[in-house]
């Protein structure tokens, strides 16, 4: 019985602790403690272990870069392509809303997205002091003598959308399912196309004061950029909420 504790609790359970205390870099404890804690300095601490080691704030544009712009709109296209292609699967395999696979597909993609949202945008970073050639105090600190190359985690995630956008295709055209679906009419492409336009229009006129060397842009560029939005709202009323 005695052995039994003194193995289990000591020998594998303090040393898995231990070991686990390391590799989430969590603050050593002090237990030996020479003054009574409050009740507010108790939940302090307690906050302090169970919070990350450190906050990371994301700039992604600062100087408004063209490319930089594009590339961080890759992040978030791609995963809204992969929400979308969750409708299309649970479509196509016939699932209902509550099936195991549509949470385990959630979690998988929400857990992908922590780290790979970190590595993309260590890779504009590479990518905006090629283009502008200014260094920042951030660059210099995280990234300066690393390589310029795409995480791994954004390549699982390209690869998996890339495959399952390719599945729908095959399927819903073997499946005859573009044929059934209703009349695409200017009601479902109109604020997409008018939105399009008003976007490519912001982004030529953006483009010519960057590369011009004006880094003063006017307001009426700014509104122009957010009113680019302003025509997808029309896709709400064929939602059926």
């Amino acid at each position: 019985m005695h052995s039994t504790r003194l193995v289990a609790n000591l020998l594998i359970g303090m040393n898995l602790g231990m070991f686990t205390q390391k590799i989430l870099n969590w603050p050593s404890l002090n237990w030996a403690q020479h003054h009574p804690l409050t009740w507010k300095l108790k939940l302090a601490k307690l906050l302090t272990v169970m919070a990350p080691s450190s906050w990371i704030k994301y700039d992604w544009n600062p100087d408004n870069d063209p490319v930089s712009l594009i590339l961080n709109s890759v992040i978030w296209v791609m995963m809204c392509m992969g929400e979308v292609n969750s409708f299309f699967l649970i479509n196509l395999f016939q699932l209902p809303r509550d099936h195991a696979f549509n949470v385990f597909r959630q979690v998988f993609f929400c857990l992908a997205a922590l780290p790979a949202c970190e590595e993309w945008y260590e890779y504009t970073r590479h990518v905006r002091v090629y283009n502008t050639g200014y260094v920042t105090k951030e660059y210099k600190e995280k990234y300066l003598g690393r390589k310029p190359r795409i995480g791994q985690t954004v390549w699982l995630l390209i690869i998996t959308i890339s495959l399952e956008t390719a599945a729908i295709l095959k399927y819903s055209l073997a499946l005859n399912l573009f044929s059934k679906a209703t009349t695409f009419d200017a009601r479902y492409w109109g604020p997409w196309a008018t939105s399009s336009v008003l976007f490519l229009s912001y982004f030529t006129i953006h483009c010519w004061y960057f590369y011009r060397g004006t880094r003063a842009y006017p307001r009426w560029l700014k509104m122009l950029k957010w009113s680019s939005a302003l025509p997808l709202l029309l896709l709400c009323r064929l939602y059926a909420f």
